[in-house]
């Protein structure tokens, strides 16, 4: 066999089947699934007339979340054309858990969603610490734990079961027959004392009933006592509170040793197997498991938000049903320090530090605020006015405890219901609560409050409004650096009112002289600016002012800052304006926009974006001529900026390669130009172009596999940064399939190597072919007609044999559990939709029989669905790995010949 044919064989097999659970473990629950708790009323809105009811026991996909107008907090799930509601109280993530300590007999089960990593089973305790003595760096974080049937189960940690085939295929040191339990046959945890483990000691009773009264004795007689060797024992015979106290007693030296820190951590985790929330949530923090070594065999939850979840985004989930603001806040980090843009991570992290500002603790009004406020970002779309009046009603709590009016709660309180205000929602009594919470609040002397006041001309009249805001002028004058409304004084008052308008005034003179002093970039421009905020705050039908600013600051031979904004004027763009942003146009003057434009093409970095402009303008007139040399001076000052100076000459040299390849043949520039754009400014569609020049030999000598190469960065493959060109995708699939038998794909192993002989040559054209069906199926994605019949196309040539194969034996199993005989299969790894339907990550096994029927198979971090049907992981017997259909209750199977 060849040197890279064991490789790609092992990345051919799905890697959760190489050492999967022994016994079947509960299906993971997603993040946005909510188990119905107890039976309550649907509402067509939150709050609103019942429509129907859920049970006790069902479960809801959450798709969105919602506030009424007392500040309760409503899930949304269902049709988004026909929302339904239900209020959260009657759903968590996890029902019942705190019955667990409650339980007898005692079971030493997994916390919802995880499973203990079993290493080994064995008949003696002998045969265990023998085992434990050859993986010394689990031994402190190791369990030991007695099951049903009499043998002493061996557990390296707990993991989270969505990650446990990467876990047990990835995690070194770990055995090739590990698997994950539940920990349901679990009933007895041994000792560990002096580096070994033994039955706890004197023994417990035989009958678990006795054991765990026992248990519980012991914990009243411990805790009275302060009795750490009581708790000890009491926890190991199963009583949940023991264990947390007992963690607890080890916390209090300022500074314990590492074996006490390894002890917390072993009993904070068994408190939690117990059932007992405060547990958990303290094994989420201090010096506790996410900080050792040990777990970082097991992928590493710290320093990366895209790192898979160990135990502490389950842990918290328990924590935070429980009401610990702690463990709520855990579970939205992923969103309040990493800034997630995933819409479940972020309606979680929304409804955790709801929980979490309910409870009145410092601070986290002022982080569920602040993850209210991120909702555009991540969901394209603002809160209704009413649910912000009902988050006002929630953070204005924390803003009575405050010792000001002017707290961080009481300003987002009053900004929350100012919103509401400036739309036309909501009931008369609930206007009247947000005016009088307004008033109030700046009565009492906060500055945001009086702001807000001034702005608000339907609620408050003229002289209330002047009043406001001549307080808030007054208090500025006496301190200037009290908060953020003083250093926004001209934005912050009713523009309307005289007290607004000499603020307003010197801020417009601070912008424009910024504008003559100071250059802009390709994101910034302070003549824009100055634009900008006098059209929204001085006047929109009289524009001469800031327009005679932007002629000063775009002159031949000077400054050319003010070139771009009156471009866009005389161009009829549309254009924002300060205030309530808002948006006009202005008559089109093309004469005048191409003077500007030739002002402002200069050879200085502020001018490339101008050369970019102007060369397009010239291209709509035909002169292809002028465009160039205009795109030239742009695209060339443009290159010899750093790094971080970006003035647009990623999109200039594009344009200009463009032209110059499309319309004047110049194939030399072109290569320049567009080289640029593709590698320096990942611009997907010029590494196409110079894909297509390479391999025409247009400008430079022909180079197919050069070719293939530029065409797999425009099909964005495997950079992730968020745009594609398909067309580049075909091409590169088909560059692949045509140069099938050279090591152009992803195999850094083979990358350039000469095949040798037929087995090389086989894994190189399967590894190109897998390749190729990745990028026909993005193209298809971005609907390219050809892309998709090439992709269906390679699927049937490759199951009829046309191309290399892997010899297997497959077998098939019944819903009975009779298994039928071995045939021997072929198969070879395509692309195809995944049943998420999330393309890219469609990576699957063709299994062809000898019939020519097909068998596929998906598996994504341990979750393989079976003909795209769910199924679960099975290991009948040494050798086979199968996948059983939750459909039919059948199980296919494989197995190396």
């Amino acid at each position: 066999m060849s040197k890279w044919l064991p490789a790609l064989l092992a990345c051919l097999i799905l890697a959760p089947s190489v050492s999967l659970a022994q016994n079947a473990l509960p299906a993971y629950q997603p993040a946005a699934v909510r188990q119905i708790c107890k039976a309550a009323p649907v509402s067509d809105t939150p709050g609103g007339a019942e429509v129907g009811r859920v049970a006790a026991g069902d479960a809801i996909t959450v798709t969105d979340l919602s506030l009424d107008a007392d500040g309760n907090l409503h899930f949304q799930y269902g049709d988004a054309t026909t929302p339904r509601f239900i209020a959260s109280g009657a759903a968590r993530n996890f029902c019942g858990y705190g019955e667990r300590a409650a339980a007898s007999p005692t079971a030493f089960l997994a916390p919802p969603n995880t499973c203990h990593v079993i290493a080994a089973s064995r008949r003696t305790l002998d045969d265990v610490n023998l085992f434990a003595a050859d993986y010394p760096a689990y031994a402190q974080v190791m369990n030991v734990f007695r099951s049903q049937n009499g043998w002493y189960a061996v557990s390296l940690g707990l993991i989270s079961n969505q990650i446990v085939g990467q876990v047990l295929s990835e995690g070194p040191d770990i055995p090739y027959d590990a698997y994950c339990s539940d920990g349901a046959n679990y009933f007895e945890v041994m000792d560990w004392q002096d580096g070994r483990f033994s039955e706890p000691s004197p023994p417990p009773p035989a009958d678990p009933r006795d054991r765990r009264r026992e248990a519980d004795a012991l914990f009243t007689t411990a805790l009275e006592g302060d009795d750490a060797e009581g708790l000890r024992r009491a926890c190991l015979l199963g009583n949940g509170s023991s264990c947390g106290h007992y963690a607890n007693l080890l916390r209090q030296p300022k500074d314990p040793s590492d074996n006490e820190v390894e002890q917390i951590t072993r009993f904070d985790l068994l408190g939690c197997m117990l059932g007992e929330p405060v547990a958990c949530n303290n094994a989420l923090f201090g010096k506790s498991f996410r900080n050792k070594a040990v777990f970082a065999t097991f992928p590493n939850r710290t320093g990366a938000a895209s790192a898979p979840p160990v135990l502490d985004p389950e842990l918290a989930k328990i924590g935070c049903d429980a009401g610990l603001a702690t463990s709520c806040y855990e579970l939205a980090k992923p969103a309040i320090q990493y800034g997630s843009k995933d819409v479940t991570t972020y309606l979680t992290s929304v409804e955790a530090m709801f929980y979490a500002c309910t409870l009145k603790q410092d601070g986290y009004c002022r982080d569920f605020a602040a993850q209210m406020d991120y909702r555009r970002t991540v969901m394209d779309s603002d809160w209704p006015p009413l649910v912000e009046f009902g988050a006002a009603r929630v953070i204005a709590g924390a803003c009575d405890d405050a010792d000001s009016a002017d707290s961080q709660e009481c300003r987002l309180t009053y900004g929350r219901y100012r919103r509401f205000l400036e739309s036309d929602d909501g009931s008369d009594d609930q206007r009247r609560t947000a005016v009088v919470a307004i008033r109030r609040g700046c009565d009492a002397g906060g500055l945001t409050a009086c702001a807000y006041q001034s702005t608000l001309s339907d609620q408050f009249t003229n002289d209330e409004r002047r009043t406001a805001a001549a307080k808030v002028r007054a208090a500025c004058d006496v301190e200037k650096t009290r908060g953020d409304i003083c250093d926004r004084l001209a934005t912050a008052l009713g523009d309307d009112l005289p007290e607004a308008q000499d603020p307003i005034r010197a801020e417009y003179e601070r912008r424009a002289m910024t504008c003559r002093t100071t250059e802009g970039t390709d994101g910034s421009n302070p003549c824009s600016d100055a634009l900008w905020y006098y059209g929204g705050h001085v006047s929109l039908d009289d524009l001469s002012v800031p327009l005679a600013l932007l002629h000063e600051t775009c002159r031949a031979g000077g400054k050319i800052t003010g070139c771009g904004p009156l471009y866009r004027y005389y161009d009829g763009e549309e254009l924002l304006f300060a205030g309530d942003g808002v948006r006009a146009r202005f008559p089109k003057r093309p004469q005048k926009a191409l003077e500007v434009l030739q002002i402002g093409c200069a050879a200085t970095l502020e001018g490339v974006g101008n050369c970019g402009s102007l060369g397009l303008m010239l291209e709509q007139t035909g002169d292809f001529t002028a465009a160039a040399e205009a795109y030239a001076t742009g695209c060339n000052t443009g290159m010899t900026g750093r790094t971080d100076q970006y003035y647009g000459q990623g999109r200039v040299c594009f344009w200009a390669g463009e032209n110059a390849y499309n319309t004047l043949r110049d194939y030399a520039n072109a290569r320049r130009w567009l080289g640029f754009s593709c590698y320096a400014y990942d611009n997907p569609y010029a590494c196409t172009y110079l894909g297509l020049m390479h391999a025409k030999a247009e400008g430079g000598p022909a180079d197919q596999v050069a070719a293939a190469g530029l065409y797999r960065m425009g099909c964005d493959m495997p950079a992730e940064l968020g745009q594609r060109d398909g067309q580049a995708c075909l091409l590169y699939g088909q560059a692949l399939v045509a140069q099938r038998e050279t090591a152009l794909a992803d195999a850094p192993s083979v990358y350039g190597d000469p095949v040798i002989d037929d087995e090389e040559r086989d894994a190189v054209i399967a590894q190109n072919l897998t390749e190729a069906s990745r990028a026909y199926l993005r193209a298809c994605t971005e609907e390219i007609a050809d892309a998709c019949t090439a992709h269906a196309t390679m699927l049937r040539q490759w199951s009829d044999g046309a191309y290399p194969r892997y010899d297997l034996q497959c077998r098939v199993i019944d819903a009975q559990g009779t298994m039928a005989p071995a045939k021997t299969c072929q198969m070879f790894l395509f692309y195809l939709p995944a049943p998420d339907g999330n393309s890219d990550d469609g990576w699957t096994n063709v299994f062809v029989w000898p019939d020519g029927d097909r068998t596929v198979m998906f598996g994504s971090d341990g979750e393989p669905t079976l003909n795209g049907v769910p199924g679960t992981w099975i290991r009948p017997e040494s050798g086979w790995d199968c996948i059983q259909s939750s459909a039919t209750g059948r199980s296919f199977c494989y197995a190396a010949i």
